[in-house]
């Protein structure tokens, strides 16, 4: 059986494709209405849609996703890289090795 994420992203490029269906109708249309000549109407019918789609996922894709489970450690600093492993072992307390 598949995923919720499956179908759900299942059903939104099937609305992005049907959306970009209409704009290029309306697109056409509207061009062809104004009297543009056939070939820069289907140019722009052609590109604008899917720059329009484009547009509408990158803004979802900085905006709207939650962020990654995991992240990347921050960076180390200089003086985590040039100090010896002895200045970055941490003191152990003496009681907790007496018997």
């Amino acid at each position: 059986m598949p995923s919720p994420n499956y179908a759900r992203a299942l059903i939104v490029g099937a609305l992005l494709a049907v959306a970009g269906v209409v704009m290029f109708a309306l697109i056409w249309v509207a061009m062809g209405s104004a009297g543009v000549a056939n070939a820069p109407r289907l140019f722009t019918a052609m590109c604008v849609p899917p720059a329009i789609i484009g547009v509408l996922v990158g803004l979802y894709w900085l905006f709207a996703r939650k962020p990654a489970a995991t992240a990347a450690p921050p960076p180390r600093t200089t003086e985590e890289i040039d100090s010896p492993p002895s200045a970055q072992a941490h003191p152990v307390d003496d009681h907790e090795w007496r018997a």
